[in-house]
This record gives structure tokens, C-alpha cells and sequence, in this order.
């Protein structure tokens, strides 16, 4: 399953071949001592050389990339995996959001697993969307996975809260896909069709259904289409049924591990976090844990949300731990 691969030092990046045949591009991190080690997994459609404005703390007030995120737990003992999702950056296939993370997630433990720098053991870990894909592999009980750090969001119902919101599309997914569209579109569109994209105004969007072909991103149409269809399915459907969407459907096939779901009361996920937390605590070992705290996504460091100030005792750091990533 390992189709190319550059060594730099300590980082092999390699590519993972899906099922269907599709590269998820991979970059490993390897401690200096011999091994096998414990392995740490995070899959992101963010670049997985990228900066993610969530890693940060007090410590660390300007956000570190993502490399920089490896070395600190690799220099902790463990092997540390970033892959780009499918249809993102390096990465090969059609990008279509949530979907395919359950069986490429699933196909990447198992090509980890087979692989003499890991021990057997593989932890997940991962902000938002980094957090999702962790709650669509969990649901089909792989064997491989051995602990979860599951931060802001791994769907508990994407129906009731995420994709919609008790039913109602969120329009956060609509300044999500137009975003990211552009960013997709640098590699798929010429300079004016890239200029048109920019210069379109999403308001006027926001209060009309898009249909094929007429869309503020129908230059991009992998993004459209999946925009389409989740817009689409207005009842609680098979389609929300499914354990990408839908954790807490399939809580008795998540492996009995460690797991600690994060977030914070200001934030999308709330609801997801609280119902992950409580339907699992119920019925596995784990050990469970859950950390809420007054912020907004992703800003766990500060102790304000809008006009509140919660106090300097309200902030992640030196409660748990010195740190996030401590």
C-alpha cells in the first residue's frame, strides 16, 4: 500500500493506497530510538504540513504547525502520522465532506498496523474536523484503535447538531464549502475562472437553495455536489443513519478504549461532546473522560467568549494539565 516515498531525517512521507485505489498522502514521524512504538494518528483536511489556528496555548501564543505538533510527541516516545484526507492538498480523489473518512481512516489503521515502527498500538487524535473523522472510524470497532483525544466534534447525530441543527441546514457549512472551494480551486481552475470564484458574492446565496449547476461554487462541483446533497435530505433519514454522521447509533460497536472528548460551551460541538461523552461512559470501561470549559472553538487558552471574561482560572492551562498538548 505504499505506492512512493521521500526519507528527510526522521520523516518518511508516504502514500497510503486506499481500497479503491486512491493516495492519501502521509508523512510518519519517527523517534530517533529503535523500535516499534505506540503510534498517534491524525488525519486532517487541513494540510498536514499546515499551522491550525488550534495549536496554540499560553505557552505557545503564536499557533505551531503541524510538524512542529509531531516532533513534540515524538521526542514523548511515540511514532506521530499526519495524512491529508482524501481529494485534499497532496492527496488523491474527489474531496466530498465526511463520507469516505470511515473506510479511509479504517484502511490507513490497518496499513499503520502492518508496519514494523508501530507496536500495535494506535491512538487518535484530533480538533473538529480532526475529530470527526476519529467518531466514523470508532464506529466500525476496528481492533487497531487503542485510545481516542476526540476534540471538538466526532458527530453524535450530524442530523440534530453539525450538519444541521435540529434539522435545519447549517449555514456554516455553506461559508465552509465556499471557503474551501477556493483553496481547491488554485489547482483545478484557470486565473480568471479562480478571479470569478473570488469575486462572487456568497450573501445573496445564503437564502437560496443551490441546485446543480447553480451554485456560488458550480466551478468546483465535488464541493457543490456534496453541499446539494446533505442540504438536501431535509428528514432523518438513512442517509443521517450512517456512522459517519451518526456515533451514537453505533456506540456498542466503538471500541472499549481510553477516549476524552473536548469542547467548550461556545462552540458547535457542545451538544456532540456532551451525548459522545455520556452514551459511552454508560456502557464501556474506557476510562471516559470529558472537558468542557467557557470558550469558543478551538480558543481553550482564552478566558473571554465575546464580551465575558470567565477569569484566568477558566482557561485549559494549568488545570488538567500545563498545557493542550501536555
Amino acid at each position: 500500500m505504499i505506492s512512493g516515498k521521500h526519507v528527510k531525517g526522521r520523516m518518511l512521507t508516504l502514500f497510503v493506497r486506499t481500497r479503491d485505489g486512491e493516495q492519501l498522502a502521509t508523512d510518519v514521524y519517527l523517534p530517533q530510538e529503535p523500535g516499534p512504538h505506540p503510534v498517534l494518528l491524525e488525519r486532517t483536511p487541513y494540510d498536514r504540513r499546515g499551522t491550525n489556528h488550534a495549536d496554540y496555548s499560553r505557552r505557545l501564543v503564536k499557533p505551531i504547525s503541524k510538524p512542529e505538533v509531531a516532533q513534540f510527541f515524538v521526542k514523548a516516545g511515540y511514532v506521530y502520522v499526519l495524512q491529508d484526507c482524501r481529494g485534499r492538498f497532496d492527496s488523491s480523489g474527489a474531496f466530498e465532506k465526511y463520507v469516505n473518512e470511515a473506510d479511509d481512516g479504517i484502511d490507513t489503521l490497518e496499513w499503520i498496523l502492518s508496519q514494523p515502527w508501530c507496536d500495535g498500538r494506535i491512538g487518535t487524535v484530533g480538533f473538529s474536523y480532526g475529530a470527526h473523522v476519529q467518531t466514523a472510524v470508532a464506529a466500525h470497532g476496528p481492533q487497531a484503535l487503542r485510545a481516542m483525544f476526540v476534540d471538538s466534534g466526532g458527530f453524535s447525530s450530524a442530523y440534530d447538531s453539525g450538519i444541521r441543527q435540529g434539522g435545519a441546514y447549517e449555514l456554516k457549512q455553506l461559508t465552509w464549502a465556499f471557503k474551501h472551494a477556493k483553496i481547491a480551486a488554485k489547482e483545478k481552475l484557470s486565473s480568471v475562472e479562480q478571479q470569478a470564484l473570488e469575486d462572487t458574492d456568497l450573501g445573496p446565496w445564503m437564502s437560496r437553495v443551490w441546485t446543480p449547476g447553480h451554485s456560488p461554487i458550480s466551478a468546483v462541483p465535488e464541493y457543490e455536489s456534496y453541499v446539494i446533497q446533505q442540504w438536501g435530505h431535509e428528514l432523518f433519514d438513512e442517509f443521517w443513519k450512517r456512522p459517519e454522521f451518526y456515533a451514537k447509533g453505533y456506540y456498542h460497536q466503538f471500541p472499549d478504549v481510553p477516549m476524552v472528548f473536548v469542547s467548550s460551551w461556545f462552540d458547535p460541538y457542545a451538544l456532540t461532546a456532551s451525548e459522545n461523552y455520556v452514551g459511552l461512559a454508560a456502557i464501556k470501561n474506557g476510562p471516559i473522560r470529558l472537558v468542557l470549559g467557557p470558550w469558543i472553538h478551538s480558543r481553550r487558552s482564552d478566558s473571554y467568549a465575546g464580551d465575558v471574561d470567565f477569569g484566568e482560572e477558566s482557561v485549559l492551562d494549568g488545570t488538567i494539565a500545563p498545557d493542550y498538548l501536555e
